[in-house]
């Protein structure tokens, strides 16, 4: 272990910590990275209903810190959804947010 606070105060790692907690005990919640590859955290968009008409669609962007490493692919992914999944009339919002929507 490394001699950081938490390893000595708390005897044991963070992540041992973490992997202790209600939400983590018993293999809830694993790590999303220890089991699948970059292509199966490729973003994906659904579409609820829809119709050939004229429709309103607002995208959530997360411009998080904790997408920096997802940012490119999630980026391209939200270019195809808008050229190929959506209708012709649509009326478009992009909506980022970190923590919370910015206005823009």
């Amino acid at each position: 272990q490394a001699s950081n606070e938490q390893n000595t105060y708390c005897n044991s790692s963070t992540w041992t910590v973490i992997m202790k907690s209600q939400d983590f005990a018993d293999g809830k919640n694993p790590s999303i990275t220890a089991k699948k590859s970059a292509k199966d955290l490729a973003p994906k968009f659904h579409v609820i209903g829809g119709s050939e008409q004229s429709v309103d669609c607002v995208i959530l962007i997360d411009c998080s810190g904790s997408m920096d490493s997802m940012i490119a692919s999630a980026k391209k992914a939200l270019i195809y959804h808008i050229r190929h999944d959506l209708p012709p009339e649509t009326r478009l919002a992009l909506l980022p947010f970190n923590g919370a929507a910015m206005d823009s």
